[in-house]
């Protein structure tokens, strides 16, 4: 149990073995991690004084002692980095003949990913498992049992293993007579485990090899690492396998008793957790209106925190998934000026030193690429200036390395180091890359471009943290050129970096320990575990993300997952193990506290969808904050008012233009168009969304009052207009009359999607103009309307108004939201139709069709065409990548959609108001898929849709 001391039962058994007479010799102690290690080392010593202490490793360690001890028949192997192990298994995959697939799946990067976890599973599995599953594998089972015996040979004819191979190739030759079966069986007495639950199968079998009694502490509650492989059912099985009886351990020494309670109320089957403190700790659950807001609320709160004394060290903030919630805390604490030490879920690749090499390998990699060298001397590592960078970059593209540095020089005022330098480690960069040597072309330039010094300025433990990781980098990259040439690839300096970039998805940074650093930590539950702290905020509390949803699985059916279970080889993730292990991480998080907790959440994601608190969270709390108004920013926040089901008719007259936009309010909630289109109360408060909106559309605008002609255009015209769009956008940041972004992390974040979302625009226009249609002219951009529908006045913005070749024109709204899917206007207009007629045109929160464009054709009449113009891509097909889309309807060969969205508006808003017969105002029927808004703590149907 949390806090009840089993790492000092352990230590107490040690000494009374030690006591009885038991050599320091025959005892080994066992753990999973060097910092654990660490621990029972200093414990040990503070015990034992200068007596001689028992061997203490990490359960790799051992083997890898023993393959050592073994001689020629266990010579240790060099252990390859995450990378190298993905550029050995692609390479395994590549030239394997997979039966159950064709090439064009095996080959992708989803199947590499799933198979990889499968495969890792397989070797971990007992030799007689993999025997028996054999005898019953489908084609599917055979194809991943193939991969695992193509790894296996890949890496011994290569000589190279990774940890798991360690512990694998110790209990293989255990099983034969020679040097390992003779040191397992004689060499120790006592064998101690901490944290037993984290054991997987292979490091069971190993203990099964020893002849010696087997100690062990574990909790079972606490099993979290099944995601990489530990056995779910370790406990249970060493009952059998190994005899051992169970003394429980359940009083925690650590957390008060409400603490204890809140922990195991997910876990209601097992048994409770008692506290041996008197007082009590302090709970608290706080909802933020969105990710930001949750960031700046839990920094004022450990500001707060510090200011009532409690040290930064026993501050901790524990998240499921580290970014970007990690991030975005870590920006607002140091904002403060309070110190950080972050760890868990950080990737190498993430680190800054780290990444400004890798933009000079980018750079080198694809020379012709003007982006590409925009990235690597604008990096922040540098300090010089990004606006010189770009319009230097647009004026001239360079065409080789020494334009590059002779571009440097001449913009390099006020940076950290000289564009003389810069050029000088480029030059010696460059020498070394074009001789395929990408190791030393990294060194070189992390060296003379001092790339650590910027990290240096900050703080040691930083410091510190960037070193290890730039050697951490450049080990992978020699890792894999050697496996690349090894395995007669490609090990060209592109082929390399590529290769390393691809397997460096999951690639966490190792290093100094969090808990070795000064400041608040922000961690993982996961990195979290065997931590306490006197404070622990438990963040981004929201269902799907903590919990995590379960996924089936996409490569393996259910009944062959089931073969290889009953086989004893496990495979897979079932639901309600995934539940278990959530349930553990929850109760993890939950007993790292001493004192104070503190649960917050947001409600809305970073897109600015919906989001509902974790389950997790007690039902009364998540109720009682939904009450509440929402933490927003420091702005004092104006709650909605109560409603009563129904209105007099008085109440129901439009006093004034209703604008166009919130004719989607009206068919979304009927509640939420009566706060913010009548009475119009609420916070002004905007999101980075809105203001990302506002920006690209005054660019867009501004870009129209000089550029209007598109009928004559020439191929490539778009990248001038691009660029001329990207200088507009940074003008109107820097002037007084745009609304500030709330901190450089979100400015940065909205300058850089405002370049992509420009880009696309600016080949859109090209695209359109270029189309055989005769091009167009733009005769309006942004233009205000008011108009008359059936005795409502009506008021609304048109985006843009094109004339096109016939005289007609075009009405155009640009959106910086992504597609769905083709020619979704019209259909949607016909689903609205069909959603009305049936009587569910609230049953989706979301309405099927936005109706501002065919409302604006009532302003427009001589309009001919309705387009939505779509700036953020989809990431597949191909095509879509790095294009705008355009949702184009035709006026007169749409007409049946078009009539509609009037028929619907007739009946459910137009008639309804003009009659004044509207006396109900119906909240939203499905609060699950509800876009959020600041009114949903006063609806109903927020509350009645809970668990």
């Amino acid at each position: 149990m949390p806090g009840s001391g089993k790492t000092r039962v352990i230590v107490a058994r040690c000494e009374s073995l030690l006591a009885d007479g038991v050599a320091a010799s025959k005892i080994l102690l066992l753990t999973f991690s060097r910092r654990a290690v660490g621990e029972l080392r200093a414990r040990l010593a503070r015990v034992l004084g200068n007596e001689t202490l028992p061997d203490v490793r990490t359960f790799h360690g051992f083997a890898a002692r023993l393959l050592a001890d073994a001689g020629a028949a266990g010579r240790s192997r060099r252990l390859l980095s995450e990378p190298a192990e993905r550029a050995v298994f692609e390479n395994v995959v590549t030239t394997t003949t997979l039966a159950s697939l064709p090439p064009s799946v095996s080959r992708s990067a989803l199947f590499l990913d799933a198979a990889a976890v499968y495969v890792d599973e397989i070797r971990r599995s007992p030799s007689d498992a993999l025997a028996r599953l054999r005898q019953l594998a489908t084609p599917r089972l055979t194809d991943l049992l193939a991969l695992n015996d193509a790894q296996k040979r890949c890496r011994d004819r290569l000589g190279v293993a990774d940890y798991d191979d360690l512990v694998a190739r110790a209990v293989a030759l255990a099983a034969e007579p020679g040097a390992i079966a003779n040191t397992l069986r004689g060499r120790y007495q006592h064998v101690l485990v901490d944290e037993f639950q984290d054991t997987d199968p292979l490091q069971l079998a190993l203990l099964e090899q020893f002849g010696a009694q087997i100690f062990a502490v574990g909790d079972g509650g606490q099993a979290i690492y099944g995601f990489r492989g530990a056995a779910r059912d370790a406990l249970a099985r060493a009952q059998v396998s190994l005899g051992m009886a169970v003394l429980s351990l359940d009083e925690s020494f650590r957390c008060p008793a409400n603490i204890c309670d809140l922990a195991c109320s997910v876990r209601p089957s097992s048994a409770p957790l008692r506290s041996r403190l008197a007082d009590g700790g302090e709970i608290a659950f706080r909802r933020a209106s969105s990710r930001q807001d949750e960031a700046e609320f839990v920094a004022r709160a450990i500001a707060e925190a510090i200011d009532d004394g409690i040290p930064e060290r026993e501050i901790a903030v524990l998240v499921r998934s580290a970014e970007p919630t990690a991030r975005l805390i870590e920006s607002e604490l140091r904002a403060r000026g309070i110190a950080v030490a972050r760890q868990g879920g950080e990737n190498v690749l993430d680190d800054l030193a780290v990444d400004a090499i890798c933009a000079a390998l980018k750079a080198f990699s694809q020379p012709a690429e003007t982006e590409r060298w925009e990235q690597l001397l604008a990096h922040p590592v540098f300090g010089i200036a990004p606006l010189p960078i770009r319009l230097a970059l647009a004026a001239a593209s360079p065409r080789s390395v020494d334009d590059v540095c002779e571009l440097a020089e001449r913009v390099d005022a006020g940076s950290r180091i000289s564009g003389r330098q810069l050029g000088t480690a480029l030059r010696s960069a460059s020498a070394h890359w074009d001789a395929n040597d990408p190791v030393r072309a990294a060194r070189s330039f992390a060296a003379e471009a001092d790339a650590l010094g910027f990290v240096i300025a900050g703080d040691e433990p930083s410091a510190q943290r960037s070193a290890g990781r730039i050697v951490h980098f450049l080990d992978a990259l020699g890792d894999v050129r050697d496996v690349r040439a090894r395995l007669g690839l490609d090990a060209s300096s592109s082929a390399v970096f590529s290769a390393l970039l691809a397997g460096g998805d999951s690639w966490r940074a190792g290093g100094q320990a969090v808990d070795e650093e000064s400041g608040v930590r922000i961690l993982t539950v996961h990195a979290a575990k065997g931590l306490e702290f006197d404070f622990v905020i438990v963040a981004d509390a929201v269902d799907g993300r903590f919990p995590q949803a379960w996924r089936t699985d996409a490569l393996l059916s259910p009944a062959e997952l089931e073969t290889a279970r009953a086989c004893g080889v496990d495979l897979g993730t079932r639901a309600e193990e995934q539940s278990a292990e959530e349930r553990a991480l929850w109760y993890v998080a939950v007993t790292r506290t001493k004192r104070k907790l503190l649960v917050t959440w947001s409600a809305t994601e970073l897109d600015g969808s919906p989001q509902r608190a974790s389950r997790f969270i007690p039902l009364d709390a998540r109720t009682q904050e939904a009450l509440q108004p929402s933490y927003l920013g420091l702005l004092a926040y104006t709650p909605a008012l109560s409603l009563a089901d129904r209105q007099s008719p008085a109440a129901a007259r439009l006093g004034r233009p209703v604008r166009t936009s919130t004719m989607e309010t009206w068919l979304t909630c009927r509640r939420k168009f009566y706060y913010s289109a009548l009475l119009r109360i609420g916070s002004d408060e905007r999101g980075l969304k809105a203001k990302l909106g506002t920006l690209v559309h005054r660019a867009i605008h501004g870009f129209h009052t000089t550029v209007r002609d598109f009928r004559a255009v020439e191929g490539g015209a778009h990248a001038a207009w691009g660029s001329t769009l990207r200088e507009l956008a940074r003008a109107i940041v820097a002037a007084d009359d745009f609304d500030p972004f709330g901190s450089a992390l979100e400015a940065d974040a909205a300058m850089r999607a405002a370049d992509r979302l420009l880009g696309r625009y600016a080949r859109e226009l090209e695209a359109s103009a270029r189309s055989g249609e005769g091009g167009f002219e733009v005769i309006a951009s942004e233009e205000r309307v008011a108009y008359d529908v059936k005795g409502i006045a009506f008021s609304g913005q048109i985006d843009r108004i094109d004339r096109l070749p016939d005289g007609s024109a075009g009405l155009v709204d640009v959106k910086t939201g992504a597609f769905k899917k083709e020619k979704a206007m019209a259909e949607a207009f016909l689903k609205l139709q069909t959603a009305s007629s049936e009587g569910a045109l609230w049953v989706k929160a979301t309405p099927p069709g936005n109706p501002q464009l065919a409302l604006y054709r009532h302003a427009k009449p001589e309009a001919r065409t309705l387009q939505y113009l779509y700036l953020d891509a989809r990431p597949k097909p191909a095509e879509f990548v790095d294009a705008a889309h355009a949702d184009r309807l035709d006026v007169s060969a749409d007409a049946s959609a078009l009539a509609a969205i009037d028929e619907v508006l007739s009946q459910t808003f137009f008639e309804p108001w003009t009659t004044a017969a509207v006396t109900s105002l119906e909240p939203t029927r499905n609060a699950r898929t509800c876009r959020y808004c600041e009114f949903i703590t006063v609806c109903p149907g927020y509350l009645e849709d809970d668990d």
